[in-house]
């Protein structure tokens, strides 16, 4: 019983007799030969020749190189494209070869079909040439049947104006053949290509995809009509437009140069459109700088009701400015909120023996712990000022400035004691204090 994806392949096109005998006239003959005798591996008359001179040592077993062909068939409801693979051996000078109908692709009702066939059964999907480091069609060559031609002419592709194509943009054309198609009947050009052909554009210090068909729609197309018909505006520049008539302003020569329609619809509402426009003009914005600024002034609770805070006259000036104001009210904030945590492990400050325990007063003291000992406690520093444990001095009394063990401390157990680069052996007398101290403060 056939599965569901065989069924749905069905019969594919059958490729001309021609594209078979291209296929083999692209695969060497190989041809021993000395005074008394000529080996030939094949009979084949279509086919380049590699001459070898016959003697004793002449190996005559040994496999090629895998061969990958591939053919465009075209019909009025089908676009196809298939890759026949050619395995070629030689063994005792005689070729022996194989070959199958590998990738398969279909254009066809809508829909784009990818599957494989791997002895004799089909899967899902496109099989790479050469394994991961590959793709589908890696070093395939391609028969010239015109396929081009026959797209304009025979294809569901028939109705739309085509340029010559790779066979890579087939995809993606046929996926948004009607959106095309609408676009060139209303004569909008640029969109059409916009549309066919995808591309990138650098602004704002990253590449934006100039078109997004989540909102390209033929709901939209329909609805913009108007605008767009007989037009040579780009994708942006129309979304562009739209946003300015929200704002009840006008688009500003140059600004496409900085920014696009995504960033238009983050214009502050409490400026004038266009003069925002302008400074970004004059001043050269970079928009992603420029919205990094706002996110900060925004975490700071600054209103951005003033044009001199929202349109500073030295974008990167004030950025630092409120980096470093930022900054600052980030550790103050830090600093309050261990001072709670402070008053709450004070008590586990110790004197037992000749050693002190001490808590870290200041979290950068834990860091600079970690340095002196040359261990990794640096790392513990958001767990100890969260609670989720707690870092410990030990320290000779009459050296209480000088680091000499760290101790975890959590869920009233110590979890370890680390001396210096956590390789010193802890003197079991140094762990009986530490000991002392657990019960004590328990």
């Amino acid at each position: 019983m056939k599965d569901h994806l065989t069924k749905k392949i069905g019969k594919p096109l059958t490729p001309p007799k021609a594209f078979i005998d291209w296929c083999y006239a692209q695969l060497p003959i190989y041809e021993w030969k000395n005074k008394q005798e000529t080996l030939r591996s094949s009979n084949r008359t279509n086919g380049f020749l590699i001459k070898k001179r016959l003697t004793k040592a002449s190996k005559l077993t040994f496999s090629t190189k895998f061969y990958s062909f591939a053919i465009i068939l075209v019909s009025s409801t089908r676009i196809e494209i298939q890759s026949h693979d050619f395995w070629l051996e030689i063994v005792d000078g005689k070729e022996e070869l194989h070959y199958e109908m590998t990738n398969f692709e279909r254009f066809s009702k809508g829909e784009h079909l990818k599957a494989h066939c791997l002895k004799g059964k089909w899967y899902e999907g496109l099989l790479s040439n050469y394994g991961i480091m590959s793709g589908a069609y890696t070093n395939t060559i391609f028969y010239p049947n015109k396929w081009n031609e026959q797209l304009r002419k025979r294809s569901e592709l028939r109705y739309l104006d085509l340029p010559l194509l790779d066979f890579r943009e087939i995809a993606n054309i046929y996926k948004y053949r009607l959106e095309i198609e609408f676009c060139q009947k209303i004569n909008a050009p640029v969109l059409a290509d916009e549309i066919m052909f995808p591309s990138y554009r650098f602004i704002g210090g990253e590449y934006r995809k100039r078109v997004d068909m989540r909102i390209l729609t033929m709901k939209w197309l329909k609805q913009t009509k108007g605008r767009i018909k007989n037009t040579k505006k780009t994708f942006s520049q129309l979304k562009m437009e739209e946003v300015a008539q929200k704002r009840k302003s006008e688009i500003v020569p140059g600004i496409e140069e900085y920014l696009d329609y995504r960033d238009f619809v983050k214009i502050p509402l409490h400026v004038g459109f266009k003069k925002f426009q302008r400074w970004v003009v004059e001043n050269k914005i970079n928009f992603k700088d420029y919205l990094d600024y706002l996110s900060l002034l925004e975490k700071l609770n600054i209103p951005l009701t003033n044009s001199l805070v929202v349109m500073p006259r030295n974008l990167a000036e004030k950025h630092d400015e409120a980096v470093n104001l930022f900054n600052q009210l980030k550790i103050e904030l830090e600093e309050k909120a261990y001072r709670e945590r402070l008053e709450k492990i004070k008590k586990l400050e110790q004197e037992i023996d000749d050693y002190m325990f001490l808590v870290p007063k200041k979290l950068e003291e834990i860091v600079e712990e970690g340095k002196n000992l040359n261990h990794c406690v640096g790392s513990y520093v958001e767990k100890h000022k969260t609670g989720e444990t707690t870092i410990i001095f030990m320290r000779k009394k009459e050296a209480q400035n000088q680091s000499l063990y760290t101790i975890e401390y959590k869920n009233k157990h110590i979890v370890q004691i680390q001396g210096y680069k956590n390789k010193e052996v802890i003197p079991e007398k140094v762990r009986e204090i530490a000991n002392k101290w657990v019960k004590k403060i328990s």
